[in-house]
C-alpha cells in the first residue's frame, strides 16, 4: 500500500448536462474534458490513476502552489471542483472479458466523493 495526495476533479452540473443532451454530445464533452485534463497534468508528471463518467483520480505528488495552479487552469477551460486528500491506496488492474481498465482501492478513496475534514476543496 503507498500514500500520496490524491485529486478528485469533477464537472459541475455534468449529469444534468448529460440527461439533457444526446449520448454522442455528451462523449465529446467528456473527450474534450479528458483531454484537457490530461494537459494540465502533464507537465506536473502527475498520473491519472481512474475515471468514473466526469471524476477523474490523479496521483500527484503535491505542493500546495502547483495544486492550486492546476485547479486555476482547469477552472479557466471548464466549470470543475477539485479536491484532495492524502490517500493511503492500491492501484489493480480489472480485466473482465474484453473489458480493460484500472482501479484504485483503499478506505480513504470514498472520502474524495463523501468529504471530512482532511478532504479540501480548491475550487
Amino acid at each position: 500500500m503507498k500514500t500520496n495526495t490524491i485529486i478528485k476533479v469533477d464537472l459541475c452540473g455534468f449529469q444534468k448536462k448529460a440527461r439533457s443532451q444526446e449520448p454522442s454530445a455528451t462523449a465529446q464533452l467528456l473527450s474534450r474534458y479528458y483531454a484537457d485534463v490530461e494537459m494540465a497534468l502533464r507537465p506536473l508528471g502527475w498520473r491519472i490513476i481512474k475515471t468514473m463518467g466526469d471524476a477523474i483520480l490523479i496521483e500527484a505528488e503535491v505542493h500546495l502552489e502547483f495544486l492550486s495552479k492546476f485547479a486555476k487552469d482547469l477552472k479557466c477551460l471548464h466549470d470543475v471542483k477539485v479536491v484532495h486528500r492524502s490517500c493511503a491506496y492500491e492501484t489493480m488492474e480489472v480485466n473482465l472479458g474484453d473489458y480493460r481498465c484500472r482501479d484504485v482501492v483503499g478506505e480513504d478513496i470514498g472520502q474524495l466523493f463523501l468529504g471530512d475534514e482532511q478532504t479540501h476543496t480548491l475550487v
